[in-house]
């Protein structure tokens, strides 16, 4: 749709900016994921508390993540160009204004076994039905003909949807961790 839409040069600039900033989501998120993912399925299953371990985890991720995407938020275009050469540099434009968006998404992925442990995959499904619809809805802009945007304000658009989907996805995922610890008897709250 972005090669229709925008064009091959943008679509190319794109994806070799979402690779890129994909990679520490690939390598180091699905690795923290799956020990999270063992570490939690044995704690859940002796009935001891989880909640502890993954907002654990969720600082972890924050604390590795926030310095590499703020110099790739703030230099992305000067750090593309030096890396990949000069015709990189709108890659790096574009990498900047997807930042939140995929340092979100480094930071939710490897929580995305929760659902499946806490037997939640339905509700799990119709967050991310929303996300990727949006997406949809958002690069198709051009298809419905009323609105006209440059690419860019497209990806500044998506960049904000997805942001704002994946803090709500966080969000759910840690309540459920909290939740499933108060059904068990883990959290309590007293007047005192």
């Amino acid at each position: 749709m972005i090669w229709n839409c925008y064009g091959k040069f943008e679509f190319g600039s794109y994806d070799h900016a979402y690779r890129m900033l994909r990679l520490p989501v690939v390598f180091v998120g699905a690795a923290i994921g799956q020990v999270l993912f063992r570490k939690s399925s044995v704690l859940y299953n002796e009935n001891k508390p989880i909640f502890p371990i993954v907002s654990k985890v969720i600082f972890l991720l924050v604390a590795l993540s926030i310095i590499p995407f703020i110099i790739i938020g703030y230099f992305g275009p000067e750090l593309f160009s030096f890396i990949f050469g000069e015709r990189w540099e709108q890659s790096g434009l574009m990498a900047a204004i997807m930042i939140p968006w995929l340092m979100l998404n480094f930071i939710a992925s490897p929580l995305s076994f929760l659902p499946i442990l806490l037997g939640k995959q339905k509700a799990f499904f119709w967050v991310n039905l929303v996300g990727t619809s949006s997406m949809f809805l958002i690069v198709s802009i051009p298809y419905w003909g009323y609105f006209q945007l440059n690419f860019f304000d497209m990806l500044k658009l998506l960049s904000v949807s997805q942001t704002i989907v994946l803090s709500y996805n966080l969000i759910w995922l840690l309540w459920l961790a909290r939740k499933a610890d108060k059904k068990r008897g883990f959290i309590t709250f007293s007047k005192e």
